[in-house]
Protein backbone atom coordinates (compact mmCIF):
# COMPACT_ATOMS: atom_id res chain seq x y z
CA UNK A 1 0.00 0.00 0.00
CA UNK A 2 0.95 3.52 -0.81
CA UNK A 3 0.03 7.44 1.15
CA UNK A 4 1.13 10.41 1.20
CA UNK A 5 0.51 13.61 3.73
CA UNK A 6 1.26 17.26 3.22
CA UNK A 7 1.62 19.23 6.41
CA UNK A 8 2.12 22.50 6.96
CA UNK A 9 4.46 23.99 9.38
CA UNK A 10 5.33 27.42 10.68
CA UNK A 11 8.68 28.74 12.31
CA UNK A 12 9.49 32.05 13.29
CA UNK A 13 12.72 32.88 12.78
CA UNK A 14 13.46 36.67 11.82
CA UNK A 15 9.91 36.73 10.08
CA UNK A 16 7.74 34.39 8.88
CA UNK A 17 8.77 31.21 7.20
CA UNK A 18 6.53 28.56 6.00
CA UNK A 19 7.85 25.05 6.43
CA UNK A 20 6.17 22.39 4.20
CA UNK A 21 6.73 19.23 5.58
CA UNK A 22 5.43 15.93 3.26
CA UNK A 23 5.67 12.57 4.58
CA UNK A 24 5.78 9.26 1.99
CA UNK A 25 5.31 5.96 3.41
CA UNK A 26 5.41 2.82 1.55
CA UNK A 27 4.62 -0.61 3.32
CA UNK A 28 4.79 -3.85 2.11
CA UNK A 29 2.83 -6.65 3.53
CA UNK A 30 2.10 -10.25 1.83
CA UNK A 31 -1.75 -11.13 1.53
CA UNK A 32 -2.76 -13.80 4.09
CA UNK A 33 -3.39 -16.32 1.59
CA UNK A 34 -0.18 -15.66 -0.35
CA UNK A 35 1.68 -16.50 3.30
CA UNK A 36 5.31 -17.49 2.79
CA UNK A 37 4.47 -17.96 -0.65
CA UNK A 38 6.63 -14.23 -1.91
CA UNK A 39 9.67 -12.66 -0.58
CA UNK A 40 10.44 -9.20 -0.54
CA UNK A 41 13.32 -8.12 -2.01
CA UNK A 42 13.16 -3.79 -2.33
CA UNK A 43 11.01 -1.38 -1.85
CA UNK A 44 11.18 2.10 -4.23
CA UNK A 45 9.98 5.74 -4.22
CA UNK A 46 10.27 7.45 -7.19
CA UNK A 47 9.32 11.04 -8.33
CA UNK A 48 8.24 10.97 -12.32
CA UNK A 49 10.86 14.09 -12.92
CA UNK A 50 13.26 13.34 -10.32
CA UNK A 51 13.34 9.72 -10.63
CA UNK A 52 14.46 7.71 -7.48
CA UNK A 53 14.21 9.25 -4.41
CA UNK A 54 15.01 6.52 -1.67
CA UNK A 55 15.27 2.89 -2.24
CA UNK A 56 16.35 0.06 0.14
CA UNK A 57 17.54 -3.93 -1.10
CA UNK A 58 16.78 -6.82 1.45
CA UNK A 59 19.82 -7.37 3.30
CA UNK A 60 21.25 -3.23 2.86
CA UNK A 61 21.24 -0.14 4.44
CA UNK A 62 18.71 2.43 2.84
CA UNK A 63 20.00 4.25 -0.09
CA UNK A 64 18.58 8.31 -0.69
CA UNK A 65 18.40 11.38 -2.45
CA UNK A 66 21.14 14.40 -1.79
CA UNK A 67 18.00 16.76 -1.30
CA UNK A 68 16.18 14.63 1.68
CA UNK A 69 16.06 15.25 5.47
CA UNK A 70 15.80 11.36 6.67
CA UNK A 71 15.12 8.40 4.74
CA UNK A 72 14.71 5.08 7.23
CA UNK A 73 13.35 1.62 6.39
CA UNK A 74 13.73 -2.15 6.51
CA UNK A 75 12.72 -5.24 4.92
CA UNK A 76 11.67 -8.02 7.43
CA UNK A 77 12.16 -11.72 6.89
CA UNK A 78 9.61 -12.58 9.72
CA UNK A 79 6.06 -11.71 7.96
CA UNK A 80 4.38 -11.05 10.54
CA UNK A 81 6.17 -7.38 10.69
CA UNK A 82 5.28 -5.04 8.08
CA UNK A 83 8.74 -3.97 5.50
CA UNK A 84 8.21 -0.24 4.71
CA UNK A 85 10.22 2.82 3.68
CA UNK A 86 9.67 6.13 4.36
CA UNK A 87 11.01 9.41 3.40
CA UNK A 88 11.02 12.76 4.61
CA UNK A 89 11.48 16.55 3.22
CA UNK A 90 11.77 20.05 4.73
CA UNK A 91 11.56 23.13 2.94
CA UNK A 92 9.20 21.37 -0.12
CA UNK A 93 9.53 23.42 -3.72
CA UNK A 94 6.58 23.83 -6.21
CA UNK A 95 8.37 21.61 -8.47
CA UNK A 96 8.29 18.13 -6.10
CA UNK A 97 4.80 18.59 -6.65
CA UNK A 98 4.15 15.34 -9.37
CA UNK A 99 3.09 11.71 -9.43
CA UNK A 100 5.33 9.00 -7.25
CA UNK A 101 4.87 5.81 -7.33
CA UNK A 102 5.99 2.98 -4.37
CA UNK A 103 7.00 0.04 -5.81
CA UNK A 104 8.12 -2.94 -4.42
CA UNK A 105 9.85 -6.28 -6.12
CA UNK A 106 8.82 -9.27 -4.77
CA UNK A 107 10.11 -13.12 -5.31
CA UNK A 108 7.39 -16.28 -5.61
CA UNK A 109 8.39 -19.11 -4.53
CA UNK A 110 8.61 -20.87 -7.76
CA UNK A 111 10.89 -18.27 -9.07
CA UNK A 112 9.21 -15.74 -10.62
CA UNK A 113 9.85 -12.30 -9.87
CA UNK A 114 7.15 -9.27 -9.47
CA UNK A 115 7.03 -5.70 -9.39
CA UNK A 116 4.04 -4.44 -7.08
CA UNK A 117 3.29 -0.81 -7.67
CA UNK A 118 0.88 2.05 -6.91
CA UNK A 119 1.21 5.91 -7.09
CA UNK A 120 0.28 8.88 -5.39
CA UNK A 121 -0.45 12.51 -6.23
CA UNK A 122 0.78 15.23 -4.26
CA UNK A 123 0.55 18.92 -5.32
CA UNK A 124 2.77 21.34 -3.31
CA UNK A 125 0.19 24.72 -2.77
CA UNK A 126 0.83 27.66 -0.98
CA UNK A 127 -0.87 28.11 2.55
CA UNK A 128 -4.24 29.83 2.85
CA UNK A 129 -4.94 32.83 5.50
CA UNK A 130 -7.15 29.99 7.46
CA UNK A 131 -3.87 27.26 7.46
CA UNK A 132 -1.68 30.39 8.80
CA UNK A 133 -4.09 30.98 11.08
CA UNK A 134 -4.51 27.37 12.22
CA UNK A 135 -0.46 27.16 12.58
CA UNK A 136 -0.12 30.22 14.32
CA UNK A 137 -3.03 29.23 16.85
CA UNK A 138 -0.87 25.88 16.92
CA UNK A 139 2.45 27.51 17.60
CA UNK A 140 0.76 30.23 20.08
CA UNK A 141 -0.28 27.12 22.25
CA UNK A 142 3.18 25.47 21.80
CA UNK A 143 4.65 28.74 22.69
CA UNK A 144 2.09 28.96 25.98
CA UNK A 145 3.06 24.90 26.62
CA UNK A 146 6.42 25.60 26.32
CA UNK A 147 6.53 28.99 28.71
CA UNK A 148 4.57 26.71 31.20
CA UNK A 149 7.51 23.91 30.66
CA UNK A 150 10.16 26.37 30.94
CA UNK A 151 8.58 27.85 34.27
CA UNK A 152 8.20 24.43 35.49
CA UNK A 153 11.64 23.50 34.93
CA UNK A 154 13.17 26.87 36.22
CA UNK A 155 10.88 26.01 39.44
CA UNK A 156 12.48 22.57 39.48
CA UNK A 157 16.05 24.09 38.80
CA UNK A 158 15.52 26.74 40.97
CA UNK A 159 14.49 23.63 43.95
CA UNK A 160 17.33 21.63 42.67
CA UNK A 161 19.95 24.58 43.50
CA UNK A 162 18.34 25.16 46.85
CA UNK A 163 18.38 21.14 47.33
CA UNK A 164 22.37 20.97 46.15
CA UNK A 165 23.19 24.09 48.37
CA UNK A 166 21.60 22.35 51.46
CA UNK A 167 23.14 19.78 50.41
CA UNK A 168 26.33 21.53 49.74
CA UNK A 169 25.86 23.06 53.44
CA UNK A 170 25.34 19.62 55.15
CA UNK A 171 28.50 18.28 53.43
CA UNK A 172 30.26 21.04 54.61
CA UNK A 173 29.15 20.56 58.41
CA UNK A 174 29.79 16.24 57.68
CA UNK A 175 32.96 17.81 56.24
CA UNK A 176 33.61 19.77 59.91
CA UNK A 177 32.29 16.99 62.11
CA UNK A 178 34.74 14.29 60.52
CA UNK A 179 37.94 16.62 60.80
CA UNK A 180 36.54 16.88 64.24
CA UNK A 181 36.18 13.41 64.72
CA UNK A 182 39.46 12.96 62.94
CA UNK A 183 41.18 15.55 65.70
CA UNK A 184 39.43 13.32 68.74
CA UNK A 185 40.76 10.04 66.96
CA UNK A 186 44.30 11.65 66.38
CA UNK A 187 44.39 13.10 70.31
CA UNK A 188 42.76 9.79 71.45
CA UNK A 189 46.17 7.58 69.73
CA UNK A 190 48.34 10.47 71.24
CA UNK A 191 46.38 9.16 75.02
CA UNK A 192 46.85 5.32 73.69
CA UNK A 193 50.52 6.17 73.03
CA UNK A 194 51.02 7.93 76.17
CA UNK A 195 49.61 4.81 78.09
CA UNK A 196 51.12 2.41 76.39
CA UNK A 197 54.45 4.20 76.84
CA UNK A 198 53.14 4.73 80.74
CA UNK A 199 52.32 0.90 81.39
CA UNK A 200 56.23 0.38 79.34
CA UNK A 201 57.90 1.89 82.07
CA UNK A 202 55.41 0.97 84.76
CA UNK A 203 56.59 -2.48 83.46
CA UNK A 204 60.26 -1.50 84.05
CA UNK A 205 59.53 -0.35 87.03
CA UNK A 206 58.07 -3.61 88.19
CA UNK A 207 60.88 -5.39 86.93
CA UNK A 208 63.26 -3.72 88.97
CA UNK A 209 60.92 -3.83 92.34
CA UNK A 210 60.98 -7.43 91.91
CA UNK A 211 64.39 -7.65 91.63
CA UNK A 212 64.41 -5.46 94.53
CA UNK A 213 62.08 -7.34 96.74
CA UNK A 214 64.14 -10.33 96.22
CA UNK A 215 67.02 -8.68 97.32
CA UNK A 216 64.90 -7.54 100.13
CA UNK A 217 63.88 -10.80 100.97
CA UNK A 218 67.37 -12.41 100.33
CA UNK A 219 69.01 -9.88 102.92
CA UNK A 220 65.71 -10.90 105.18
CA UNK A 221 66.58 -14.50 105.11
CA UNK A 222 70.26 -13.41 106.24
CA UNK A 223 69.18 -11.34 108.01
CA UNK A 224 67.08 -13.99 110.01
CA UNK A 225 69.63 -16.56 110.14
CA UNK A 226 71.96 -13.68 111.60
CA UNK A 227 69.61 -13.28 114.25
CA UNK A 228 69.10 -17.12 114.62
CA UNK A 229 73.05 -17.37 115.28
CA UNK A 230 73.06 -14.61 117.59
CA UNK A 231 69.84 -15.93 119.72
CA UNK A 232 71.98 -19.03 119.86
CA UNK A 233 75.12 -17.40 120.88
CA UNK A 234 73.10 -15.56 123.64
CA UNK A 235 71.91 -18.70 124.76
CA UNK A 236 75.67 -20.39 124.38
CA UNK A 237 76.80 -17.13 126.45
CA UNK A 238 73.94 -16.95 128.55
CA UNK A 239 74.72 -21.10 129.42
CA UNK A 240 78.24 -19.94 129.77
CA UNK A 241 77.54 -17.22 132.17
CA UNK A 242 75.43 -19.32 134.40
CA UNK A 243 77.76 -22.20 134.43
CA UNK A 244 80.17 -18.90 135.91
CA UNK A 245 78.18 -17.61 138.06
CA UNK A 246 77.56 -21.23 139.75
CA UNK A 247 81.41 -22.57 139.76
CA UNK A 248 81.87 -18.44 140.80
CA UNK A 249 79.30 -19.32 143.96
CA UNK A 250 81.24 -22.69 144.35
CA UNK A 251 84.41 -20.84 144.37
CA UNK A 252 83.20 -17.95 146.73
CA UNK A 253 81.91 -20.31 148.83
CA UNK A 254 85.12 -22.59 148.96
CA UNK A 255 86.85 -19.28 149.78
CA UNK A 256 84.83 -18.29 152.26
CA UNK A 257 84.97 -21.92 154.01
CA UNK A 258 88.66 -21.24 153.91
CA UNK A 259 88.67 -17.74 155.15
CA UNK A 260 86.52 -19.29 158.42
CA UNK A 261 89.14 -22.18 158.78
CA UNK A 262 91.99 -19.63 158.48
CA UNK A 263 90.49 -17.15 161.00
CA UNK A 264 89.50 -20.44 163.36
CA UNK A 265 93.00 -21.56 163.34
CA UNK A 266 94.25 -18.13 163.98
CA UNK A 267 91.99 -17.35 167.37
CA UNK A 268 93.60 -20.95 168.46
Amino acid sequence: SASGEIQPETAINKGLKLIFLILLYNTYAALKHQRNETSLQSLYILHEANGVIANINKGQPVVQGSNLKNAEGEIFDNESKDSYLQVTWSSLKFSESGKYFCEANVKHSDGRAERLSEMLILAVVSPTVDDLVKVVEKLLGQVDGDTKHIQENNQSIKNIKEELKIKEQNIISITADLNSTQQIISSMKEDITQNQQNISSMKEDLIINQENLKNVKEDLNIQQRNILSLEKDFHTHQQNFSNFQENLEIVLSNFSTALIEVKNQTDK
